[in-house]
């Protein structure tokens, strides 16, 4: 069963990051759309000079590394560990808002 579940959220991870990339790229630059769906979550905006990746950690209130390993281990299909469930559902809610909003412009646009 732990190899089936693997498979599975190894899957869904690679299922909503392809979601975001196709859609990205149907509606032109996403880089607003993730900001935004980040404040949403958080309450406020990145610095000038922050990068995606560390306004992300930021706003989740962990470090760059935490933020890179738990990337990793959903990438490789790995079940994030306790420490790391806050993490997770920031990061679904995230997710979630980012493809609502990229679905909405391409539905703005005229697209399917």
């Amino acid at each position: 069963m732990g190899a089936m579940d693997r498979i599975r959220r190894r899957r869904e991870w690679r299922k909503g990051k392809r979601l975001v990339e196709d859609l990205s790229r149907e509606t032109g630059h996403p880089g607003p759309a993730i900001v935004e769906a980040i404040r949403a979550e958080c309450g406020f905006g990145p610095f000038k000079s922050e990068g995606r990746e560390d306004y992300l950690a930021r706003a989740a209130g962990v470090s760059r590394d935490f933020l890179e390993r738990y990337n990793a281990r959903m990438e490789a299909g790995k079940a994030p560990p306790p420490e790391m469930a806050d993490l997770h559902a920031f990061m679904e809610r995230v997710g979630k808002r980012i493809v609502i909003s990229l679905y909405q412009s391409l539905l703005a646009q005229g697209g399917s």
